[in-house]
């Protein structure tokens, strides 16, 4: 181990994290954006060195103390923990143990028993767009391949209706389940490995640049990255619209450096890419392959909630009399995505975000104004306003809360930066167009010289 405990094994096959950052052009002109690896190889054997650990693992004192039944005898499994830290058995040791504490204070045993049962499940089970269990299909090495298409999804309507809490418990509902189904497929094909995931980003748009709808993910990646460690083998992200860039680089400070290096971006012409290890039969039909979408992945689109009107939690109250602008300055350092929530008692208002000496607003809602929405900034100082100028004998009542996040400034030579994806994704789109005008042009000569 090179003497050092942290340090993986010189002739060790678990580096499943190799990082680049070139680019993969096939020859048909499709580009994968950022970054690509291969899906690695399933792992049949450890050797020696790594066995040594995971029975030290297994033998350790505190570990036995909280170690689940179903871990003692199941090698591949306890890999997992030591992988997620480097292989590094008192790191691990200790996110184990601090994971099985987790699951206690959580209550797992009522969420899968109990929660299951709840008018808030069902309506989620229902919604989100994302393979079930009985749903989820099996890529050729015969291991799961989930779906989730985040974009079908409506997100503010979605969390005025059901609580933070019931979302979270709902994430650990499928995470159990996944890891269960990864688990049968580790005994099944006695190999350490795990799933693929796909993310189709069709529909995302600026309603998903949600502060709330973000945190919530934040903290579901947290929970999966510190008690579901290594389930993930491989994570395609595909049909990206420009919107994601925002949204990427406020989630991506919640990832795992150990997930990051397993996201592969693709803007577009991803079928021959997942048809090298989905069969078409087991992949659905909106990426390319056979199988009807209905039967992997339903639910989304508008949500219909309960009469449950807008609460601002800790907001502040403004009069605006007739004939008159209200405004209130705020400042930043950094880029911001700004959000805000408001209400009135009675009829409209006008907002609007705007600098000093500018003529034109940079956001101005019109009299309709959204009682919720966000905007990106640039460091520099603002001035928001609520204008009820065209009123001439109304005086309106806002209850209103600002609230900013920072977003993450990148350098151009990270190779999670995604400063340069824009541009990479406009370059595999004019490369896709130039090669399916290749393909016609061929095709016109094919027909001329049949003619």
């Amino acid at each position: 181990l090179d003497n050092h405990p942290g340090n993986y094994p010189s002739n060790s096959h678990f580096n499943l994290n190799t990082k680049t950052s070139e680019r993969m052009s096939s020859s048909s002109g499709d580009t994968v954006i950022w970054p690509y690896d291969a899906i690695p190889e399933p792992i049949y054997q450890f050797d020696d060195d790594q066995m040594l650990l995971i029975e030290q693992f297994q033998q350790r004192e505190d570990v036995v103390e909280v170690l689940r039944d179903d871990d003692r005898d199941n090698h591949f499994q306890i890999a997992r923990w030591l992988n997620a830290r480097d292989w590094n058995i008192e790191d691990a040791a200790k996110m184990y143990i601090d994971s099985q504490n987790w699951r206690a204070e959580m209550n797992i045993d009522r969420i899968m028993t109990e929660f299951v049962n709840t008018e808030n499940f069902k309506k989620l089970h229902a919604y989100w767009p994302s393979s079930h269990i009985e749903t989820s299909t099996t890529s050729m090495d015969g291991f799961p391949v989930f779906y989730e298409r985040i974009g079908l999804t409506d997100p503010r309507p979605l969390l005025a209706d059901i609580p933070k809490e019931d979302l979270i418990n709902y994430t650990i509902y499928q995470s159990e389940r996944r890891e269960a189904l990864v688990r049968e497929a580790v005994l099944e094909n006695q190999c350490y490995s795990g799933a693929v995931w796909i993310q189709d980003l069709t529909g995302l748009g600026l309603r998903h640049r949600y502060m709330e709808a973000i945190n919530i993910v934040k903290e579901n990646n947290s929970i999966k990255a510190n008690n579901y460690p290594e389930i993930l083998k491989k994570l395609y992200v595909v049909n990206v619209p420009r919107i994601f860039s925002i949204i990427w680089r406020l989630i991506r400070p919640s990832l795992d450096p150990k997930v990051l290096a397993k996201i592969c971006i693709i803007g577009s012409g991803y079928e021959e890419e997942l048809l090298s290890f989905i069969d078409a039969s087991q992949l659905p039909m909106f990426l390319g392959g056979d199988k009807p979408d209905d039967e992997v992945v339903t639910g989304g689109g508008s949500y219909t909630k309960t009469d449950r009107k807008l609460k601002i939690k800790k907001g502040l109250k403004a009069t605006i009399p007739a004939g008159t602008i209200y405004e209130t300055t705020m400042s930043f350092d950094m880029p911001t995505l700004l959000s805000w929530q408001f209400k009135l008692k009675d009829y409209d208002i006008i907002f609007a975000v705007r600098t000093e000496g500018d003529s034109e607003d940079l956001y101005n809602s019109g009299q309709q104004a959204k009682e919720e929405d966000a905007i990106t900034l640039e460091p520099g100082e603002y001035i928001l306003v609520f204008d009820n100028t065209y009123s001439r004998f109304r005086s309106k009542t806002v209850e209103y809360k600002f609230t900013s996040e920072t977003i993450e400034i990148e350098s151009g030579d990270d190779q999670y930066s995604y400063q340069n994806v824009l541009k990479r994704s406009v370059e595999s789109s004019e490369d896709l167009k130039r090669s399916r005008s290749k393909k016609k042009k061929r095709k016109r000569t094919k027909s001329k010289s049949k003619q």
